[in-house]
Order: structure tokens, then C-alpha cells, then sequence
């Protein structure tokens, strides 16, 4: 479990977490028992999240008691995969029993996954999430994430959402200035 302290911020809630952390969802934890129940009937993925040979999973603990859990992969050119290269593959990003700290949670979430795609030196991270949660569709937006492909399924629409987190060069940057005092220009103009 992660001893460093770090605080979230969100609209509704101020969170600190200097209580929280992750610990590896294998087959040895103690909190196995939560993954198998989001994963019933999932033979498949439940055997490779009990060794965590490709997939990880990592749950989410705040003051001792496990609140949500990620499972993610680096991503494989495998048949299956979306043919993303050097991307962080988010399979699942899950908050238990829809707390009222949701949000924040999902947020604590969302940053450990960039600090895991970090440390594992990817260029990106990448899910695949329903059309329909609203919600979760705003807070990936929130943080970066944009649609790079929409799919129609027979029981319901996805969309793959991706982060880069390639850091723009400084030779972009000047020039994302000029754009920003341009539009601040033609906002004085349409005031006066």
C-alpha cells in the first residue's frame, strides 16, 4: 500500500488521502473475494487476474476499507487488442457500491493509472467505456481523454477513449499562446 499522501479535489468533496492506497487484487489478497464478484461468470478473466501474468489488478483503499479497484494491461498487438502501440489498456475502472465520493474516487483512480503508465514509460492510455454513463464520459473528458473511436453494439454503444501523455513541445507552446491572445483579442472586440 502506498504510504505517500496526495489530495483530491473535486466539486462537491474535498478528500485527503493520506489514508489510501492500492494493493495488488490477486489471488493471494485478502480482498480477492471483491474481484470475483465483479468478474462472476468471467472464467477467462478471473484466471488471469489470479496469476496477474498480463492483466493487473489493484484495488483502492481509503481509511483500511477497500473502495474501488482498476485492471489494466500494457497493451499487446494482440487480435483482440485496438492495435494501440505503447498505450496502458484500462479494462475495468470500478468504484464499489456508487458511493457518494464517487467522483473523487474515480479521480484517485484515474491518477494512478498515469502514474503506472508513467513508470511503465507508455505514451498513452486508452479504454473502452459505455456511451450511456454520462457521468464517467464527462470525468475522462474532464482529464484529458477523447474519443478516438464510437462502436454500436446490439445491446449497447461504446466509445474508446484515449489520453496521450506526451508532453507538448515548447515549440507549441508560443504558438497556443498567440491562439489564446487572438480569441481574447476577438472577445474584447465583440464587447466593445
Amino acid at each position: 500500500m502506498s504510504s505517500a499522501p496526495f489530495r483530491v479535489s473535486t466539486n462537491a468533496f474535498k478528500l485527503d488521502f493520506t489514508n489510501a492506497g492500492f494493493v495488488r487484487g490477486n489471488q493471494e489478497s485478502k480482498h480477492f473475494h471483491l474481484v470475483e464478484k465483479f468478474f462472476k461468470g468471467q472464467a477467462k478473466t478471473l484466471e488471469k487476474l489470479r496469476k496477474q501474468e498480463d492483466r493487473i489488478c489493484e484495488i483502492f483503499k481509503y481509511d483500511g476499507n477497500p473502495v474501488g479497484l482498476i485492471v489494466y494491461k500494457k497493451e499487446n498487438q494482440s487480435d483482440d487488442s485496438l492495435k494501440i502501440e505503447n498505450s496502458l489498456a484500462v479494462i475495468s475502472l470500478i468504484v464499489f457500491d456508487g458511493a457518494t465520493k464517487e467522483e473523487a474516487f474515480r479521480t484517485c483512480l484515474l491518477k494512478r493509472l498515469g502514474k503506472v503508465a508513467e513508470k511503465n514509460k507508455v505514451s498513452s492510455i486508452h479504454m473502452k467505456v459505455d456511451e450511456s454513463d454520462e457521468s464517467l464520459n464527462k470525468l475522462l473528458a474532464d482529464h484529458g481523454f477523447v474519443i478516438i473511436e464510437s462502436s454500436k453494439g446490439e445491446k449497447r454503444n461504446k466509445h474508446v477513449l484515449k489520453r496521450s501523455l506526451l508532453k507538448t513541445s515548447s515549440s507549441a507552446e508560443p504558438a497556443i499562446k498567440r491562439k489564446r491572445a487572438v480569441v481574447e483579442a476577438e472577445e474584447m472586440d465583440k464587447k466593445v
